[in-house]
């Protein structure tokens, strides 16, 4: 029985690298024309700008996933730049986070007359915080020039020069192994543990996602354990998030403090609750892939 070789056996990383930042450019394109339709809803605002977030993640994945490709200064650049732009977008994400998605979940211990007033309070501030973010600068062409900025002007480096399908296994194996890493390190308890093996899964997630077309296929696997993995180390994260954005609100109105301090004891009480199961999903989704790889 003949296999058919991949299209892209015989490809260099520096040519991979090329055909991903395209891609990256379509990708973004897509997402801009979905903005251009959901353009004057609170909703579909805090969609746009979660869309423009992981169009900005998987450009920095990118630029991790070819990093020993790239000269290393217009890499430090390029992902200085993308890391910036990014940071445009986390206030209006986080404050959508709270008070569409973990506010709900605390208000059994809340009382009524404090709900109300705290969930004005995060209301207003979400529209503030997304009346300022840019939505119309940012697209998959302004994505594709910052990420092709880090490549080589010439001729590829050496790394580039090597065949594409073996550099890309090389680097998901490195990916996995620094996840693995983390993973060994990380307690039910230990807060920036847990969001430092959150960041290195999605890298991976997303590092595997730009790869598959590029290898062959008995190396490609399903993503969707590492994809409840990364969601549920997400979860924590927002809960950490929602923390400060609440202590941050009783120093603009101390009314609010005893409404706060409720809200923070909840989140405390759901981080014990869900760790554990995080861990637990970071381990099964790392162990398919070992068994895949």
């Amino acid at each position: 029985m003949s296999h058919r070789k991949s299209p892209f056996a015989r490809s260099s990383a520096a040519e991979l690298f090329d055909l991903v930042t395209l891609r990256l450019a379509s990708d973004g394109s897509r997402r801009s024309a979905a903005r251009g339709k959901a353009r004057g809803r609170t909703t579909n605002q805090n969609e746009a700008v979660h869309q423009l977030r992981v169009s900005l993640r998987k450009a920095r994945t990118a630029l991790k996933l070819f990093e020993p490709s790239l000269p290393r200064e217009r890499y430090r650049a390029a992902n200085r730049r993308l890391r910036t732009l990014a940071h445009h977008y986390d206030a209006a994400r986080d404050l959508a986070v709270l008070r569409c998605e973990i506010l709900p979940r605390l208000f059994g211990a809340i009382s009524d007359p404090s709900r109300t007033r705290l969930d004005a309070t995060i209301r207003a501030a979400t529209e503030a915080a997304t009346r300022t973010v840019p939505t119309g600068w940012l697209d998959g062409d302004r994505i594709k020039t910052e990420v092709a900025a880090a490549a080589p002007r010439s001729r590829p480096t050496r790394a580039g020069r090597q065949l594409g399908p073996r550099f890309l296994q090389k680097r998901l194996d490195e990916l996995s192994a620094r996840a693995r890493r983390r993973l060994r390190r990380a307690s039910p308890d230990d807060r920036p543990a847990l969001h430092r093996l959150r960041i290195a899964l999605k890298q991976y997630r997303d590092a595997q996602s730009l790869s598959r077309d590029f290898l062959p296929r008995r190396q490609r696997f399903d993503l969707a354990p590492l994809r409840r993995a990364t969601a549920a180390l997400g979860e924590l994260q927002d809960f950490e998030r929602a923390r400060a954005l609440l202590t941050s609100f009783v120093r603009e109105d101390p009314r609010l403090a005893e409404t706060v301090t409720a809200a923070v004891l909840q989140l405390e009480s759901l981080h014990r609750k869900n760790a554990p199961e995080a861990l637990r999903l970071a381990r099964r989704a790392l162990r398919k892939s070992a068994r895949r790889s």
